[in-house]
Order: structure tokens, then C-alpha cells, then sequence
């Protein structure tokens, strides 16, 4: 009775499983519409007040003006689907290293051994009650840094990846603002050729001018009509791709505020020979590049699987408690 309650009270302590299909009710299609939508404003204030990364400061979004190249990289940071899914990665990782922190569970047995015919025979049994101590103090330590180098791995790529996505969607933002002067300057270029084609027209009608400066006005037209349809269709797929990065609906319009920053100047040395600007760059590349850290996490852990794999060729060392009885009591 005693091990019945104890196997009873050890089952408890395990999950259970049930199936959920996708989107099978209207709660789980609101839920993937709500993944789908764009993200909450109120939302993404907070949590880029609450930024922590290596190489893009917390900043204070104000969606009631213009968003500068810099603000729109914080969002893309926050919000973009795919940079969403690589997080998603990162908590499977922290979750393993919560999971390598465990000691082994114990291994339990149990048979019983019903007689036929009862008569001056008891039902035997033998149970065992089993733990690895080698994996509990030889390998857990090794198995530990397996999976915290991995997680540290997943981290450093995710946010190497959150920093290239939110200098993609500064380039794009930058790009837009100019491709929208574009656009608008090629349209008044356009309206300004309209209007000299068609008074072009209306003098040539009454014969004060030749048709050969009409051609050439008509060809003028059609040429700025061209030229604005095309910074018009560039500046939309621009509009676009800064949308997906940012995980916003297509519809959606963010104005974008002029980039006031300045890029340091290329002579801010001048004492310093090329040859060592260069090396300098070189190895600020290979000790902050957040890949090449990365690399070397996962190097880290293919060497201590490495470890691991030595420490498994010893014989696993147990230790059991049994208890048995035979038919004869």
C-alpha cells in the first residue's frame, strides 16, 4: 500500500499531454490573427524603455511624431516575425540549461509473480529503486556546459541578428525619406510638363508654333510621366520591406523623421598609417562581432560534447535499493 501511494504520488508530479490543433475554435484563430496583426503601440513604448542589448540603447518611442531611422531599428528589434521565432529558440535554450541543472531521475522497477494455484504460495515480487551516480557527479558538470554554451550560441546569434534587422529597417527608413522627395519632386515635375505640353498644344492648334516643338513637348511629358511612375513604385517597395521588417501590416504608413546623425569621419586618426587602422578594425571585429562569439560559444560546446563522449566510455556506476520476496514467502 505504502509504494502504491508513493508511485501514485510520483506520477502526479508528471505532465500530462493533450492534443490542441490549430486554430480548431474561435479562440485559437483569434489568438493567430491577434500574431498576425500588427503590434500593440502601447506595447512596443514599454519595451523599448526596457531594451537590453549589446548595441542598441533603450529609447523613448513617441508614435505621435515623425520615427527617426534610429527609433524604427528599436522596433524592428521588437516586433519582426522572424527576429520573434529566434527568441522563441533562445527560450527552448534557457529552458534546457534549467533542465541540465537537474539531477537524474531515479530508474523504478517492479515485477510480481502470481501463482496459479494459491494454496500455500504467495504472490512474488522484486522491486528496485535505481540512481546514476555517474551521471549525477561525473557528467552533470560536463553535460551543464554542453547546453550553456549552446545557449549562450542561440543568444549571441539572436542578437547579431536583432542588430542586423534593425540596421536593415534604419537603412530602409533613410531610403524611403529620400524616395518619397524623390517621388514627390519627379510628380511636380511631371504636373510642370503637363502643363507645358498641353498650352504647347494649344499653340500649335492655332498655328503660332510648329508641331515639331509639340513632339518634343508630348515626348518630354511622357518622359517625366515615366520617371515620377517609377519613383513611385520604388519608393512603395521600399514602403514594403521597411513594413515587414518592422512586422507591420502592409497598409500601414509610418512617417519618418529626417536622420540628423553624422557618421564619423574616416580621418578621425590622422597620425595613425592605414595599415594599422586596418588591424585595429580587424581585431575590434573578432574580439565585438557578435557571429564570431557566437562561433566560439558553439566551438565551446562541440568541445565539451567532446569531454562527454570520454566520460561515457567508463561504466555507468548505480546505486540501487531492492527489495524481493518469492512465492514461499
Amino acid at each position: 500500500m505504502r509504494f502504491l501511494a508513493a508511485l501514485a504520488l510520483a506520477l502526479s508530479g508528471c505532465a500530462d499531454y493533450h492534443q490542441v490543433p490549430l486554430a480548431d475554435d474561435v479562440s485559437q484563430r483569434n489568438d493567430v490573427r491577434t500574431v498576425l496583426d500588427s503590434p500593440d503601440r502601447a506595447a512596443l513604448v514599454v519595451a523599448a524603455r526596457e531594451l537590453k542589448h549589446p548595441y542598441l540603447a533603450p529609447l523613448v518611442l513617441d508614435f505621435s511624431k515623425p520615427l527617426t531611422p534610429a527609433a524604427l531599428g528599436v522596433i524592428a528589434v521588437l516586433a519582426n516575425p522572424d527576429l520573434r521565432a529566434l527568441r522563441a529558440r533562445e527560450d527552448v535554450a534557457k529552458a534546457q540549461v534549467f533542465a541540465a541543472g537537474l539531477l537524474p531521475d531515479p530508474s523504478l522497477s517492479l515485477t510480481l509473480d502470481h501463482a496459479l494455484r494459491p494454496a500455500d504460495t504467495a504472490t512474488a515480487y522484486a522491486a528496485s529503486l535505481t540512481f546514476d551516480l555517474l551521471g549525477a557527479f561525473a557528467t552533470a558538470a560536463v553535460d551543464k556546459q554542453i547546453v550553456n554554451a549552446d545557449a549562450q550560441q542561440v543568444r549571441l546569434d539572436v542578437a547579431w541578428q536583432e542588430w542586423l534587422t534593425a540596421g536593415q529597417a534604419q537603412l530602409l527608413a533613410t531610403r524611403l525619406h529620400y524616395q518619397l522627395q524623390i517621388a514627390r519632386l519627379a510628380a511636380a515635375a511631371d504636373r510642370a510638363a503637363q502643363t507645358i505640353a498641353q498650352r504647347t498644344l494649344r499653340v500649335a492648334t492655332a498655328g503660332d508654333l510648329p508641331f515639331d516643338d509639340l513632339s518634343s513637348a508630348l515626348i518630354a511629358h511622357a518622359d517625366a510621366t515615366t520617371r515620377a511612375s517609377a519613383a513611385s513604385l520604388a519608393a512603395e517597395a521600399t514602403h514594403q520591406q521597411l513594413n515587414r521588417t518592422l512586422g507591420l501590416l502592409p497598409q500601414e504608413i509610418i512617417t519618418i523623421a529626417a536622420d540628423d546623425t553624422t557618421a564619423p569621419s574616416p580621418n578621425s586618426s590622422p597620425d595613425s598609417s592605414p595599415d594599422s587602422r586596418v588591424e585595429a578594425l580587424f581585431a575590434q571585429a573578432r574580439a565585438q562581432r557578435l557571429d564570431l562569439r557566437a562561433l566560439a560559444s558553439g566551438y565551446a560546446s562541440k568541445e565539451a560534447a567532446v569531454h562527454r563522449a570520454v566520460l561515457g566510455q567508463y561504466p555507468r556506476v548505480t546505486s540501487a535499493i531492492n527489495r524481493a520476496r518469492d512465492n514461499g514467502r
